[in-house]
């Protein structure tokens, strides 16, 4: 986005529009802008996606959370971090890094390699890759930029017609993600541990998602439970199991 995208700024320069003002506040629009940018409506879009991001950083080390939060934020609001935040020196040494290298850096999901050995100790016993781990955190704290971004061209174009339609969109997935709860086992451990954590959010939380996060949720969710029911349905033990983890949860919700 630096210098290339069609901001306010960069379109005034070429002369295809008179002024640099930002669509949302009014201020000169600059690339930065499109992320700190404090308009109608621009921090519910930014708290939904760390959401996004706090989904995936909640299978991390806690203070590693806390930290890019606290980054993610600082530089939203264009302000020093709260260092004292985090307790752990490692991590807060290598936020201290990231924060040194660039303002931007990690919300253009650029990542200090000071946080690669923190998630390998982390991901210890495990067959998961650190690097990979930390590619996916980049993608997702990019796409704050790439909705802030979407948001600002609905304000400047206003796109009703296309918000239309992701609404009818939204609505098919909803139903489909009722469905989905319906299918869910009334203990979560009658399911893998390796995949209890599609269900670890309530139905509200996942209607509130995005278009393309909805689809890969109920695709990947279905999956897990289609497994489940067809070993349910194969097998006697099974059921046997299911009834007495459903008997155990209840008595606990009536305790």
């Amino acid at each position: 986005m630096a210098h290339i995208c069609p901001v306010g700024l960069i379109l005034e320069r070429r002369k295809e529009r008179p002024t640099s003002e930002c669509p949302r506040c009014k201020m000169v629009e600059t690339n930065v802008h499109i992320v700190t940018c404090q308009g109608p409506d621009t921090n519910p879009k930014f708290l939904t996606a760390m959401e996004t991001i706090n989904e995936w950083l909640d299978q991390g080390p806690p203070q590693f959370a806390i930290a890019i939060n606290e980054l993610l934020r600082a530089n939203r609001e264009q302000r020093e971090p709260n260092w004292h935040l985090v307790s752990d020196d490692m991590i807060q040494t290598t936020m201290k890094q990231q924060w040194t290298m660039s303002k931007l850096a990690l919300q253009w999901g650029f990542l200090h390699k000071g946080w690669v050995p923190i998630i390998t100790e982390h991901l210890k016993g495990t067959k998961r890759s650190a690097p990979k781990w930390l590619a996916i955190l980049s993608n997702r704290i990019w796409e704050i930029t790439e909705d802030l971004w979407k948001h600002r061209n609905d304000v400047e174009h206003g796109n009703e017609k296309a918000n239309q339609l992701s609404s009818a969109q939204h609505r098919i997935l909803d139903e489909q993600i009722d469905r989905i709860y319906t299918r869910i086992p009334a203990s979560t451990r009658l399911l893998p541990m390796t995949t209890r954590h599609f269900f670890n959010r309530s139905k509200a939380w996942r209607k509130n998602r995005k278009l393309k996060e909805k689809r890969k949720w109920i695709r990947d969710a279905d999956v897990v439970l289609r497994g489940y029911e067809d070993i349910g349905n194969r097998s006697r033990t099974a059921r046997n199991f299911e009834n007495y983890f459903s008997a155990q949860t209840r008595n606990d919700i009536d305790d």
